[in-house]
């Protein structure tokens, strides 16, 4: 699931359906991991931010905004993805 995220946001160019589903995807996923103890909670709220993140991303792309920007959010979501799979 993390793989997958890290990879769809380090193409050249998103796509923003696999983006989607695999925000979908990881949703649930913390849903899983907080039901069953699997996250801390620590991990829980960074993963939130990682969430929070991805909806800025996708925005960002809807509204046409610069490559430049979209990157400076992509590489902060993806050092937060970092910090919780370690």
């Amino acid at each position: 699931m993390i793989p997958d995220l890290v990879k769809a946001l380090s193409r050249s160019e998103i796509d923003v359906n696999e983006l989607k589903n695999l925000k979908f995807e990881f949703s649930n996923w913390l849903v899983k991991g907080r039901d069953s103890g699997d996250i801390s909670t620590e991990s829980y709220l960074s993963a939130g931010k990682i969430e929070g993140g991805i909806d800025v991303i996708l925005a960002m792309i809807d509204h046409g905004a610069p490559k430049s920007e979209i990157q400076l959010h992509v590489d902060s979501v993806k050092l937060r993805i970092e910090s919780i799979s370690q």
